[in-house]
């Protein structure tokens, strides 16, 4: 019963497996992102949505190479597990964010 009750503190391999299963997965979701918006149904039609979009476009390519300098620092074990998780959860943030600026840009799309 002692052994239940204590909290074990993850390892560094274990935060570094979590960090780049959530950072491998937010690539998926914006290569899932990036095919919506490509379709013609989400074609700017107004000069600000067309900003929008290109803002969007570019907020995507960024986050997916800082996801993956991430991904490929970790695996080669260049990162210190504090810093890990530190810059993980700043993209995991990022990345939230651009998947609601994405949902505003849809809506805004679907209105005109």
């Amino acid at each position: 019963m002692e052994s239940l009750s204590k909290k074990r503190k993850p390892d560094g391999s274990s935060l570094s497996n979590n960090g780049l299963f959530k950072l491998k997965r937010a690539n998926n979701e914006i290569n899932l992102l990036s095919n919506k918006l490509k379709s013609y149904t989400y074609e700017p039609c107004t000069y600000s949505l067309h900003q929008k979009f290109q803002s969007l476009k570019q907020g995507m390519e960024d986050l997916k190479k800082g996801n993956d300098e991430l991904i490929s620092s970790v695996e080669q074990g260049n990162t210190i597990v504090d810093d890990i998780s530190e810059k993980v959860m700043e993209q995991i943030r990022a990345f939230n964010e651009l998947r609601m600026g994405i949902f505003d840009y849809s809506n805004l799309v679907k209105t005109h």
